[in-house]
């Protein structure tokens, strides 16, 4: 789409508004009587799934026609007349996506096309952008203002129309000299690029289907490759993406925008408000299912590829399971939420999580680890028992109520439970000890461990 300068002003001719059915019959018996018309679309696509054509701009070399195609949707067929005909040139730029529309809204087909974009490419221009013709053969500086318009407003304003006008004005002039340039290459440059053209004319539209893999069309475009839970991360809300848009008839860029999907696929928030921390602003449709996500991403979070069927690629050897240390933070900031509280990330650290051992940034740590450490505290304190499965932290009934209050505020706030609550008990002991010999009527019990 372009813009005019107010220096370049339109060539004498008349504008017609086609909103009326009663007005079909005459604009197809003046296009029968063109040899060459242009053709260019106007939809929109941000707030629906599939989008919809909202204007049809057509020019021959005398006049200018905008046809509304919200109020004349199911009117329109008898255009098939003109659009089909082999003998009419119909001249557009880009037009693989106005034929898809075309045949998707109005069940019309193109037969005989000239693409001034195929034309561009074929004579090696710097660049095939219909901004870039208009300022090469017409000196016309394209106005970019009103090319994301919302096309569904009506009545549209004098601005809009006039921008709508001259997308098709001046293009049968820029295919006058594309075709003069191509011809002068050689006539097998012209035919190349109509034979490109109407290629492009035997496409036909079909309604996007989601399969399993269809987020693989979002994974190739980046660069660093994810771990297997942030992968299957991608997929399922990818998935909820498309489901949801197909049943709010809402595209999914305005769902979820690829780039916060990919920021919640990598960062794996363990809580609503991480996931709503990764967009920015959060999405209307995140915020009413956010609830739904989060237990996506924690479905994903534990995902284990080696007991996935449906995981073919997935080599055993290369994966180890282990203990996932939820404290090391990854490259892309840390794996789990940091508003999650220390009795669930304990949890946490008891679950089984594949990671690969090649892996530069998850570290494993597994079950004779935390036994290693367990030891080491029990050489300090000599009151803790070799099997750490059985462990008994305290017995309240033994232990005074300061001791138990001071146990239960340490254990409340601790980020690595076992260690510091160890440590505080052998530091209450040694006050106990104190006391014991200060005074002999000390009643207390030191913490049994079994």
């Amino acid at each position: 789409s372009s813009g005019i300068n107010a220096e370049w002003p339109l060539r004498p001719g008349p504008l017609t508004i086609i909103d009326q059915a009663d007005q079909i019959p005459g604009l197809i018996s003046k296009l029968e009587q063109a040899r060459e018309i242009a053709v260019d679309l106007e939809a929109h696509s941000y707030r629906s799934y599939l989008g919809f054509t909202c204007l049809m701009q057509l020019s021959t070399r005398t006049e200018d026609f905008i046809v509304d195609t919200l109020t004349l949707r199911t009117d329109l067929l008898p255009l098939n007349k003109v659009f089909t005909d082999p003998t009419i040139l119909k001249v557009l730029h880009g037009g693989i996506n106005d034929i898809m529309w075309l045949q998707r809204d109005l069940g019309l087909y193109i037969v005989n096309m000239f693409d001034t974009y195929h034309a561009s490419k074929q004579l090696g221009l710097p660049r095939c952008s219909l901004s870039y013709l208009l300022h090469r053969y017409c000196d016309v500086t394209a106005d970019k203002q009103y090319q994301l318009a919302d096309w569904r407003i009506r009545p549209l304003p004098d601005v809009m129309i006039k921008y709508a006008r001259e997308d098709t004005h001046y293009l049968l002039y820029v295919y006058d000299c594309l075709r003069y340039e191509l011809l002068n290459q050689g006539e097998h440059t012209l035919v190349s690029v109509y034979r490109n053209s109407n290629l492009d004319c035997q496409q036909t539209f079909r309604k996007p289907v989601f399969t399993d893999d269809s987020y693989m069309d979002v994974y190739k475009k980046i660069r660093i490759p994810l771990k297997p839970q942030q992968k299957e991360c991608l997929k399922l809300i990818y998935k909820w993406r498309d489901q949801t848009a197909r049943s709010e008839d809402e595209s999914t860029a305005f769902v979820l925008p690829n780039h916060m999907m990919l920021k919640i696929a990598e960062l794996l928030p363990g809580d609503q408000e991480g996931i709503l921390g990764c967009c920015n602003p959060p999405p209307p449709l995140v915020r009413l299912h956010v609830q739904e996500l989060h237990l996506i991403v924690e479905k994903a979070r534990h995902y284990n590829p080696l007991l996935d069927p449906a995981n073919t690629s997935v080599n055993e050897e290369e994966y180890t399971p282990g203990f996932m240390d939820t404290t090391h933070q990854t490259s892309v900031e840390s794996i789990f939420s940091p508003k999650q509280t220390p009795a669930r990330r304990m949890k946490e650290r008891k679950e089984i999580f594949y990671v690969p051992k090649s892996g530069p940034d998850l570290k494993i740590k597994d079950k004779s680890a935390i036994e290693e450490d367990c030891a080491s505290v029990a050489s300090e304190t000599g009151t803790i028992s070799e099997s750490v499965s059985s462990l008994q932290f305290f017995d309240t009934a033994s232990i005074k109520s300061d001791i138990s209050s001071a146990v239960k505020s340490v254990t409340d706030s601790m980020s690595a439970p076992f260690r510091m609550f160890m440590n505080k008990i052998a530091q209450l002991r040694d006050e106990e000890k104190k006391k014991k010999e200060k005074s002999t009527d000390c009643d207390s019990a030191l913490i049994p461990l079994l």
